[in-house]
Parts: C-alpha cells; sequence; structure tokens
C-alpha cells in the first residue's frame, strides 16, 4: 500500500504516538483530473538501476498517455530532474552511485526541482525506509514488487489510493 501526503509536524507526531500519518494529498501534484487524457500529458522521470522494471514501468505509462524520459542510476537521475524538469519522478533507494534517499535529499533543497512529485518505489520496505521516505520529502511510497496497473492508476487518479 502506498503512502501519499505532506511531510509535517503533523505526520511525526502521529508516527511519535504509535499512529499512522492521516492521509493527506501530495501538496505538489502536478495536475487534477484525468491526468493520462490531458492534451499536454505529465511527464515522468523513471530512475531505476533494473532495465526490466524501467521498461515495464515506460511501456505501460506510455500506454496511459504519460511521456517518459529514464535513468539508471542517482547521479543520471539527479541531471535528468534537472535538464527535463518532469512534472513526477518514480524513484528507486537502491541504486549505483547515489541512492534514491540521497536524490530526493538533493532535489527537495533545490528550489528549481522541489515542487516534483515523487514516487519512490523499491524492495525497500521497512517502516524506517518508509519513515525516511516521509521526512525527506516523498508523496507517495510504494512497495514492489508491484502492479503497473496500480501505480498508472496512482498517477492519474492519486486520490484513489489508500494510504499506508
Amino acid at each position: 500500500m502506498p503512502y501519499y501526503g505532506d511531510m509535517d509536524s503533523t505526520a511525526s507526531s502521529h508516527e511519535s504516538a504509535g499512529q499512522a500519518p492521516p492521509p493527506v494529498m501530495a501538496r505538489r501534484w502536478p495536475r487534477t483530473g484525468d491526468a493520462a487524457k490531458s492534451p499536454n500529458p505529465l511527464k515522468i522521470l523513471v530512475c531505476d538501476d533494473e532495465p526490466h522494471i524501467v521498461r515495464l514501468i515506460q511501456v505501460n505509462m506510455e500506454r496511459q498517455g504519460y511521456k517518459v524520459v529514464t535513468a539508471d542510476d542517482g547521479v543520471k537521475g539527479l541531471a535528468k530532474l534537472r535538464s527535463e524538469q518532469p512534472d513526477i519522478c518514480i524513484l528507486d533507494v537502491v541504486m549505483p552511485h547515489m541512492d534514491g534517499f540521497e536524490v530526493l535529499r538533493k532535489l527537495r533543497r533545490d528550489p528549481e526541482l522541489q515542487s516534483i512529485y515523487v514516487i519512490m518505489l523499491t524492495t525497500e520496505a521497512s517502516e524506517e525506509d518508509m519513515a525516511q521516505g516521509r521526512r525527506l520529502g516523498v508523496d507517495m511510497y510504494m512497495t514492489k514488487p508491484f502492479s503497473p496497473a496500480q501505480l498508472a492508476h496512482s498517477i492519474d487518479k492519486p486520490e484513489d489510493m489508500p494510504p499506508t
């Protein structure tokens, strides 16, 4: 189940009380309504070092009408974030050269990038990893294995996705 929402003090006070953070829509969602059917499709950066995962996401998102660019490590991902200015970044955690948490940290500190909606899609499913993602400002956290249909739906209609 994905986590999504603002990373504010309310979330951390709920966590410290042993409760799940309340579901809050992400402050950076790039568009409302049916995003895939817009005349200007959303641009998605897929940053993952597993070529078969990248291709699976790319093919499925392009079928939905999104424009997709890719990067196979964190350093290239950060460069593509700067050069491509995507609406959404789908980011793995475990990658060579720079992990996804460091990419996210740099992205949120950069005024030109900080408004990009970030979905972490990773095998790192521990509570600590999810909490670190929230602290760094992730908008949605999904774990592998995943359903391409669920990922597409979470991009098209994030309000329908249940909180973690």
